[in-house]
Formats: C-alpha cells, sequence, structure tokens
C-alpha cells in the first residue's frame, strides 16, 4: 500500500506537471512583417561560432547571403546560445525518431500556443478557395537548400511531374494526392506560387499541409517537394546515362537508384541528400546517426541569429526499451518521450535517478501529444487464411467473449500504474467524436459470460474446458507483437492468462514490427497488438487510416483499395463503414462530420472489427534541465526543436 501510495503520488505530482500550458514561441511570416508588428529593427544578423569560421576560411558565404530575403522570424522564450550535441535515441536503425522528427518541415504548422491555429512556416502564406477544391502556397523568397541552391516552385513541379506521375518511380499514387479519386493537379504561377487542384472540396488540405507526419508517409519525399538540381541527374528524362549510373551502384535500374537517392522520410533521410532542415546528416552508422547544423536554414530569432542554436543531433540506437530504459538510468540521453521509450511503471526507478541525470520529468498523456489515444488494441485478422480461425473472427460473439474475458482494471493497475482509462477504440473522453457508451462497449471484465458466449456459438471443449477445432485438437490462437512497446508484451502476457480461464490458448510471437507487418501482409497473422493512433479531430478530415480495414482484414482491404480487382469482397456493413470513412474528409459542415465520425466509431465497435483494451495512458518524457525553450511540448512534430539550446 506504501509504495502504491508513493507511486500515486508521484503520478499525481508529475502529471500536472505535463498540464502546464504549452506558451511555445511567437512566429512572425517574415522579417518585414516582424518590424512592422514590433516596431523593432533587426540590423544585423548573427551564426553560431563555427560557421564563422568556415566563412572566414572562405569556406561558406557571409551569413547575409546564406539567408533568405524573407526569413521566418522566431520569438522564442529565451534567446539561446550557440554550441552543443543533442542525443536522443533510435528505436530501430533508420528510424532517427528525435533526429528526423526534428528535421521535419512542413509548409505550416499547427502553433503550440493555440492547437487550433496554424501559422506560416516554410510557407509564408495560404490561400484555401471557398469551394476547397484549390490551395494555394507562397513560398519564402531566398530559401536555400543546404547546399546553398535556390529553392523554388521548380522543385515542386519536378516532383509532381517527375515523380509522382513516373509510374517506374510511383506505380501507385498516395490516396492524398488523389481526393475524390482524380490525381491533384499542380500549376506554377510564378516561382514562388503553386497551386495544387483537387476534383473535389477537401477542407482537411490546410490540415494536411501543416502536419508534418501526413505528408511525410507519402512515400520516400518528404512532402510535396524534393532537391530538383540534386535528383536530375539519377533521373531517366534529364540523365540517357542514369541506367548505367544506378548499375554502377549495385541496382539494376535508374529508379531503383533514385529512390534510394530521394529518400526524405520523417526517420531518416539519404546521406548527401540537401535538406531544408535545420540539420543535415553527417554519419549514419548501423548504431548512429549525427546530424550537423544546416548552413543555410532560413528562420532567425527576433534579435538576428541565425537558427538552429544546437551545433548536432545524435541518436544512438536503442532496439528495445531495456536498452532506452538503460540509457535514461544512466543519463545517456538528453531528451526521451518517444513512444516505447520506457513503460510508466519505471517511473519510481526514473524519477529516483533524475536528479543524479539532470532530467526534468513530466507525464503528459498520449492524447495530449495528439494521437495514440489507445496504446493496446487488439487486431483480429478477419480474413485469416485459416477457415475455422476466420470462421470465429467473423463472429461477434467470440470477439466479445475475447473482450469480457480481459481484466482492464487489472491491465490498467499492472501495467500502467493505475493510470489509463480501459475502454474500446475510438476517439479520446477530449474529442468532439467521443460516445462514452461506445468507449464502454463490452469492457466489463466477465469471464462467466464470455465462456457463456463460447458456448453459445456451439464450439466444443475436451475434459480440461479447452476450445476444439474441428479436427479435435485444441484451438491455438497466435498474437503477433513488436518490441517497440513493452507494455505489448506485458499485455500479451496477462492475455494468455485471461484467455486461458476460458478455454483459448494463446502463442505469442515476439517476430518484430517488420516481421509482424510481412505476416500481416501476407494474410497469414491471426492476431495482432498495435496502437489505435490517429483518432483526433485533424485526423478525421484526413484521409484516416483507421477508417480502412487494413490493419484488420487484409483481403477486404484489398478489394476495396482495388475496387474489386483484388482481394475478397467484405460484407455490406464493412462497406458502409469504409465508406463513412471516404467521406468524412470532404464533408464541409462540421455538425455532419461529427455525426458521421460517431456512427462509424460505433460501428466499430458493434462489430468489434478492433478490441480497445486501455487507453489515454501516460508517458514519461524528460529534458536535460539545462534544455532550454523545449516548453514540455507533447507533440514530436512540434518540438521545434531548431529554437532549442543548452544553458551550460
Amino acid at each position: 500500500m506504501l509504495r502504491k501510495l508513493t507511486v500515486a503520488l508521484l503520478v499525481v505530482g508529475l502529471c500536472l506537471m505535463g498540464a502546464i500550458p504549452v506558451l511555445g514561441q511567437k512566429v512572425y511570416s517574415t522579417l518585414a512583417e516582424y518590424e512592422k508588428l514590433t516596431g523593432n529593427r533587426i540590423e544585423k544578423f548573427n551564426e553560431a561560432p563555427m560557421l564563422r569560421t568556415k566563412v572566414a576560411a572562405g569556406e561558406l558565404p557571409p551569413v547575409e547571403e546564406r539567408l533568405p530575403e524573407e526569413p521566418l522570424v522566431v520569438e522564442p522564450q529565451s534567446i539561446g546560445k550557440y554550441g552543443g550535441t543533442l542525443v536522443s535515441s533510435m528505436t530501430w536503425a533508420n528510424c532517427w525518431n528525435i533526429p528526423g522528427k526534428a528535421n521535419m518541415e512542413p509548409w505550416l504548422r499547427k502553433s503550440a500556443r493555440q492547437p487550433h491555429e496554424i501559422t506560416p512556416n516554410l510557407a509564408k502564406d495560404w490561400k484555401l478557395s471557398k469551394d476547397a477544391k484549390t490551395f494555394t502556397l507562397y513560398l519564402r523568397k531566398g530559401i536555400k537548400w543546404s547546399d546553398g541552391y535556390p529553392f523554388t516552385a521548380d522543385d515542386i513541379l519536378f516532383w509532381y511531374n517527375d515523380y509522382l506521375l513516373n509510374k517506374e518511380l510511383c506505380p501507385t499514387i498516395p490516396g492524398i494526392w488523389r481526393q475524390g479519386g482524380e490525381v491533384m493537379k499542380v500549376e506554377k504561377v510564378d516561382d514562388y506560387t503553386v497551386r495544387f487542384k483537387f476534383a473535389v472540396s477537401w477542407p482537411g488540405v490546410v490540415d494536411a499541409f501543416s502536419h508534418p507526419f501526413w505528408l511525410s508517409i507519402q512515400g520516400p519525399t518528404d512532402g510535396c517537394y524534393v532537391p530538383a538540381h540534386y535528383l536530375k541527374k539519377f533521373h531517366i528524362k534529364y540523365n540517357p546515362d542514369a541506367d548505367k549510373l544506378a548499375k554502377e551502384e549495385g541496382f539494376d535500374h535508374w529508379y531503383q537508384l533514385f529512390q534510394n537517392k530521394a529518400t526524405y522520410s520523417r526517420d531518416y533521410e539519404a546521406e548527401g541528400l540537401p535538406v531544408l532542415g535545420a540539420w543535415v546528416v553527417k554519419v549514419i552508422a548501423p548504431d548512429h546517426v549525427t546530424l550537423t547544423r544546416n548552413p543555410y536554414y532560413w528562420k532567425i530569432d527576433t534579435e538576428g541569429n541565425q537558427l538552429p542554436y544546437i551545433d548536432e543531433v545524435k541518436g544512438i540506437l536503442a532496439d528495445n526499451p531495456e536498452m532506452r530504459t538503460a540509457q535514461i538510468l544512466s543519463g545517456q540521453v538528453d531528451v526521451f518521450g518517444e513512444y516505447g521509450t520506457v513503460e510508466i511503471k519505471q517511473l519510481p526507478v526514473v524519477k529516483k535517478n533524475a536528479e543524479k541525470n539532470n532530467y526534468e520529468i513530466y507525464l503528459p498523456s498520449w492524447t495530449s501529444m495528439g494521437g495514440f489515444p489507445l496504446e493496446i488494441t487488439i487486431l483480429p485478422n478477419h480474413t485469416v487464411e485459416d477457415p475455422f480461425i476466420r470462421k470465429l473472427f467473423n463472429d461477434v460473439r467470440f470477439k466479445k467473449a475475447l473482450s469480457l474475458a480481459i481484466n482492464r482494471e487489472e491491465v490498467n493497475e499492472y501495467i500502467f500504474l493505475g493510470t489509463a482509462k480501459p475502454r474500446q477504440i475510438g476517439p479520446a473522453p477530449t474529442s468532439i467524436y467521443y460516445d462514452e457508451k461506445v468507449a464502454k462497449a463490452y469492457t466489463q471484465y466477465d469471464p462467466e459470460k464470455a465462456k457463456a458466449l463460447l458456448d453459445e456459438i456451439g464450439l466444443k471443449r475436451d475434459k480440461e474446458g479447452y476450445i476444439l477445432r474441428p479436427d479435435g485438437k485444441r484451438l491455438i490462437l497466435v498474437m503477433e507483437i513488436a518490441p517497440t512497446f513493452k507494455t505489448h508484451l506485458s499485455f500479451a502476457e496477462l492475455a494468455k492468462e485471461y484467455w486461458d480461464k476460458i478455454g483459448i490458448k494463446l502463442v505469442i510471437h515476439q517476430g518484430g514490427g517488420g516481421s509482424m507487418w510481412e505476416l500481416f501482409g501476407a494474410n497469414k497473422s491471426q492476431l495482432s497488438l498495435w496502437v489505435f493512433d490517429f483518432s483526433d479531430e485533424e485526423a478525421m478530415i484526413l484521409p484516416p487510416w483507421w477508417g480502412t480495414c487494413y490493419f484488420w482484414a487484409r483481403e477486404w482491404n484489398l478489394w476495396l483499395s482495388t475496387d474489386g480487382k483484388s482481394g475478397t469482397e467484405p460484407p455490406a456493413e464493412v462497406k458502409e463503414f469504409a465508406n463513412i470513412w471516404k467521406r468524412i474528409p470532404y464533408v464541409v459542415d462540421e455538425k455532419e462530420r461529427i455525426k458521421m465520425g460517431k456512427r462509424a466509431f460505433e460501428m466499430a465497435v458493434e462489430n468489434l472489427w478492433m478490441i480497445g483494451v486501455v487507453g489515454d495512458t501516460k508517458l514519461i518524457c524528460g529534458y536535460r534541465a539545462s534544455l532550454k525553450n523545449t516548453n514540455k511540448v507533447r507533440r514530436l512534430c512540434e518540438w521545434k526543436a531548431f529554437q532549442w539550446f543548452f544553458e551550460k
């Protein structure tokens, strides 16, 4: 009891810390706007000592020539100091977490000051037509890639004409660029103005262009721009010898080499690829990556200092929770809070070592980070090859039995120290789409009712009470988990005990994320554990992943995504469910959109296509106390690490 009380006090105190309002930094679209609105003038620009040395040696032009005509002006909480290396974890090789996400530059940004406020970023301004079919971006003049080459509308047009519309490079155009079933059109108005035209009204386009993640998942390019001047030499249209060049580098075709050279996503960047982010790839090694400052970065603070403040960003590999926890306890990293970093039940030991490692610890919830409303979600594959298991998964009584057999309160206490909330899949309680009745459906612990449902189906049992297959052998279900989430293994072990009590044997397969998705892609997985994310308001008007049945019915999803040319035709209710999600992003009227969203989640829970366990979990986040301007921001894409600095 004393231990529980101590932990409870720790959690409450740190949660209150996590609830501190995020003030964030203010931004001004251009230098002219800053000077007009504030009356202050920036007479000269300053740069980091390491860049000043290069200028003196003739390796770089002066800072005045490197900055754009229209730099973004950032008013941070504190004017920072130059220098230092920011160290974080990598959850797997090539997943850079902080290094990669810190370097993402969307066209616009969601404000950390006001969640629904959108501010300029890479674009200095934007305009959405009244019918929400035409979206215009106004680029800031004079931005340069990290190699000093100008960034203009031509980089967007090259991405559109020579990447997106090239069938060898992009055989399937991502749905985000095919609103209404038609590929969008992109027009260059002038060197700094571009129009995106859609076949249908798409009010979510502004959210999409202000959300780093949504554009970064649309292929190997980060959004809708690439450095045309660098990539043309790998493109057959511009270089007739591109195939020869590809073979020299070990590839069979030019487009394979192009894809390799063009990789620029939320996780990592190809070595040598010019970037627009605050840091540039310096070292890529199996166990670490290092990025160094971009001398042409296009943001300044209110005293004319070119950002970022920090010289280098380093990621060190820790591909399992134990290694990541060890990094934190030994003080190896300066910042942590990426999903899967450390289990909440490690809070006492992390807090105990915080002072020694000069860490400030706080506990925001996943919900406040705009994602992961449910950290544990069971995904039955409704089209699995095994006909008997497929039949069971398509009988909602079987899934109700699985759900009712789970003691969610015990899961919450054992894995999350009582900080989570048992509930089904769907948005968080803070969402306008939340429905308490739907969230609590089939979440009570009732193993006797679960056994009655299995008997109602007509399943036979052996002398020890275990469910039998038609051939007389015991039913054994296999659950796939990825090591990214230590909580998933803990839950799987509990689920094994819970389901054993109702006569179902469970085998846990820790094949890892890659193995799990390979099995799923081959339609061989039975049950998978993952998170239920992206169900916040902004994600509802973007093409929602969870609105498809990709994760819980591979063959049905193929049928829906290919208009019936591949896969297996799904039941009518699945078609209706998918159709609702397809329509939601194009509904301008918010009341109608809310009504549709609630109905979609209601259908998902009525059919238990996915089984939620616990949500609104707390996350252990921490910063080195000497790291300033962090503002305890919850969302990785909102961290804005370009303004962070080490006080000493």
